[in-house]
């Protein structure tokens, strides 16, 4: 448990990433996480990547398009739902990209290092929609995806490097 708020899941085989947050942005994303049970809601974090180390300093909310009639065409071809699945609004996530060093490779900038979004109906772990999408190539993103169910009160942190190996855990390190 993480200051018995939330229970935590180690599901998969542990890697050498931890993520670091504090327990107010923790506090504050699970908030998010709750402001709609019916749909998944998306934040993505960013922060600094210290070899294996990486620390969330913000979350920035991004818009699930995938009840927007504007984006029906690309839900309807992806076969999206959105109580199960999340789309992130395309301007919403560029821009947040471009304030990355992910977008031009500007160290000055912090890094992307979570994408963060809840399951509301189903456990914490990372569905069949979030595997096939994170293991198409060019699709996914070096980052621990944060995954939160209000329904079930628990969290979990994978990590995936955007290649076919799949998740694996990554430890958390929550700062008081």
């Amino acid at each position: 448990m993480i200051n018995k708020d939330v229970n935590v899941l180690d599901i998969f085989t542990p890697c050498q990433i931890k993520i670091a947050l504090t327990n107010k942005l923790l506090k504050e994303l699970l908030h998010f996480g709750r402001q709609d049970l019916q749909n998944e809601v998306i934040a993505l974090g960013s922060g600094k990547k210290y070899d294996n180390v990486w620390s969330m300093d913000k979350f920035t909310p991004i818009t699930n398009v995938v009840k927007d009639a504007k984006y029906e065409k690309l839900v309807n071809t992806l076969r999206l739902h959105p109580a199960t699945d999340y789309f992130p609004n395309p301007p919403e996530f560029l821009n947040f990209l471009k304030t990355t060093s992910h977008y031009d490779g500007d160290e000055s900038k912090p890094d992307f290092v979570v994408i963060f979004h809840t399951h509301p109906h189903g456990r914490a772990i990372p569905s069949g929609t979030d595997i096939a999408h994170a293991n198409t190539e060019g699709s996914g993103y070096d980052a621990v995806y944060i995954i939160f169910s209000p329904r079930f009160n628990e969290i979990s942190f994978n990590y995936h490097d955007n290649t076919f190996n799949g998740f694996k855990t990554a430890k958390s390190e929550i700062i008081l």
